[in-house]
């Protein structure tokens, strides 16, 4: 468990910080599952959530719930982008696989390899669905408390109810594999972050 998961067990007690990290917990084991699916032949771009997290990382820290749920949601939103764009079934997938091939390409592996890829692959399917899963119920906790002290108006009004009901909208959205929900849900994760920056 990082410092991330520690911070937020600090600021959130009881069941919501346990959801809090355990959704951490996921988000570091779904970025090692990246690496590990790269080196076993998953094309290079599969890295760019994880490398835009660990920047924001690095920049940021992870002192402050806000500073924690901005790094999530930039990984998730880079994420959704690249997947809709140039995913197997992205927008642009077959531009790129004539301009970028070395980038959004699968090297060939056989024999073990294959076998640890394809195993991997499936782990870090079921880690990203747990990031989603997990993150999606944070937001709407979140979302319900703000308007459990400030009215349905407070989901626009107060920076947590904005963060949960983009967090809700935008787990939903990526859980539904297509481009377009991919793409939407990079869309509101990316405002999520800057609502949790500002």
């Amino acid at each position: 468990m990082g410092v991330g998961a520690s911070a937020g067990a600090a600021a959130h007690p009881g069941a919501y910080g346990t959801l809090t990290n355990v959704e951490h917990s996921l988000h570091d084991a779904h970025g090692l599952a990246g690496f590990g699916q790269v080196a076993l032949g998953r094309a290079p771009l599969g890295l760019a959530a994880p490398i835009v997290s660990g920047t924001m990382k690095a920049a940021l820290g992870t002192a402050d719930s806000e500073a924690q749920r901005a790094i999530g949601h930039a990984g998730l939103a880079t994420d959704g982008l690249v997947k809709g764009l140039v995913g197997h079934h992205g927008l642009m997938r077959h531009e790129a696989e004539r301009r970028l091939p070395f980038l959004v390409t699968d090297r060939a592996v056989s024999g073990r390899f294959a076998t640890a890829a394809k195993v991997l692959g499936r782990v870090g399917t079921g880690l990203h669905v747990g990031v989603l899963g997990v993150g999606g119920a944070l937001g709407v906790i979140r979302a319900a408390k703000a308007v459990q002290g400030g009215g349905a108006g407070a989901l626009l009004t107060t920076q947590d109810g904005r963060s949960g009901a983009l967090q809700a909208i935008g787990s939903a959205l990526m859980l539904v594999h297509h481009p377009a929900t991919m793409l939407a849900g990079a869309g509101v994760f990316g405002a999520a972050m800057v609502n949790d920056l500002l």
